[in-house]
């Protein structure tokens, strides 16, 4: 079957939820219109990729989102068609424009695809968690427990703090974090001042914090600092789900540049899980 790819706009949304449906549950972030205009819109630089069959349906969406000079693809969505591996080579092709391109946090079929197309497997990022130390004797059910936002905090000003009902802030050191209020958690995005950051978490009774890592550097910062690895704590906190781990895979189609630090503004590892009804 033959195929067109390109660009998407918000006209394509619509089909594009067809395809979404046999992927996704019907709160998945993705059809909503606010959270995909915030998605692949000038906020975040991101665009939409989709591939039109020869009959005028969709057959195929990529995401790609550019950060760290590397283009982030996301939601690799396909039909099963009889080129699919041709369908996907194309459609990384438009996204190879936008930079070099690379994938975190891939499932098994998304690895395996990876993989096979000889991509680089770097080592896996590495998530960190502090506890604070007035609940660390609590079970962490019991530590994911919400917080009252406090009055006076400012959103830091890059378009990826103005994801749809994630609250964000910049904290008194220059840290800049994602707030979890209702399971009472600081998604840190940046960890410069991680002792100020730390600091004000206890005093306005933040129970926990995680920070993700890809150098050694800033994995022995963070423990020096109190976080730890803790691999029962939950990866999904919106709602809590101890049921389900994530590993953190990172694939980059060529090696990385020296020196580079992976955050997390790339990907879409820090996009809200689900959407309310009504959103």
């Amino acid at each position: 079957m033959s195929f067109s790819v390109r660009y998407a706009s918000f006209s394509d949304h619509a089909a594009l939820c067809e395809l979404y449906r046999t992927y996704y549950p019907s709160n998945h972030p993705l059809f909503y219109a606010v959270f995909w205009h915030w998605q692949f819109g000038p906020a975040t630089g991101g665009r939409c990729i989709v591939a039109i069959d020869s009959d005028g349906k969709v057959a195929g969406h990529l995401g790609v989102v550019p950060g760290g000079g590397l283009a982030w693809l996301i939601n690799i969505l396909v039909w099963r068609t009889g080129d699919m591996p041709g369908l996907i080579a194309t459609m990384f092709d438009l996204a190879r424009t936008q930079g070099p391109l690379a994938v975190a946090l891939a499932n098994p079929a998304g690895a395996a695809l990876l993989q096979k197309r000889g991509w680089h497997r770097q080592p896996n990022l590495r998530r960190l968690i502090w506890i604070s130390p007035a609940v660390q004797h609590l079970p962490l059910a019991a530590v994911l427990a919400p917080v009252a936002l406090p009055a006076g905090l400012t959103r830091p000003a890059s378009g990826f703090y103005q994801q749809p009902l994630l609250e964000s802030a910049v904290l008194p050191g220059g840290d800049e974090c994602l707030l979890q209020a209702a399971v009472g958690g600081l998604r840190l995005v940046s960890f410069v001042a991680v002792e100020q950051s730390l600091a004000w978490a206890q005093a306005n009774r933040w129970r926990w914090a995680d920070a993700v890592v890809s150098t050694d550097e800033d994995e022995q910062w963070l423990l020096a600092q109190g976080f730890q690895y803790q691999p029962d704590f939950p990866w999904f906190v919106n709602p809590p789900d101890f049921s389900r781990s994530v590993e953190l895979n990172f694939f980059t189609e060529e090696p990385l540049p020296a020196g580079f630090r992976f955050s997390r503004l790339y990907a879409d590892m820090s996009r809200i899980g689900i959407m309310p009804a009504g959103a």
